[in-house]
């Protein structure tokens, strides 16, 4: 993105992660990491995390995988964002890229939950 600063842990490190978090969760669900992925590689169906985006409900869910774009410090840019019609709130702070992930992730499980099979 245009705000990126410093470095992005490696994806193994990432992985290493996701991997940690879902022993400490007793494997309920397992967090795919895939990036970082320059926004230029993702589809315009990806949901952008942005404030003012709005609640995820159920309908919201259509099952299968879902790919969130979580900005960098310093967030998207209007054309960054422009790009995803799709847009979901994460609440009324701002947050730390690594937090807003996983807060990204909780609301799209819960709605997946919400849904049902």
């Amino acid at each position: 993105t245009a705000a990126t600063q410093g470095r992005a842990p490696s994806r193994k490190r990432a992985q290493a992660w996701a991997a940690a978090a879902s022993q400490q969760s007793r494997g309920a669900h397992r967090t795919a990491v895939d990036g970082p992925i320059p926004l230029t590689e993702l589809g315009s169906g990806a949901v952008v995390a942005h404030p003012g985006g709005g609640d995820v409900d159920a309908d919201w869910w259509e099952g299968g995988s879902v790919t969130v774009v979580v900005g960098p410090e310093g967030g998207l840019s209007t054309e960054e964002v422009a790009r995803f019609p799709r847009k979901m709130g994460l609440g009324d702070l701002v947050l730390r890229t690594e937090t807003a992930a996983v807060v990204a992730a909780s609301l799209v499980l819960d709605a997946a939950r919400r849904r049902g099979p």
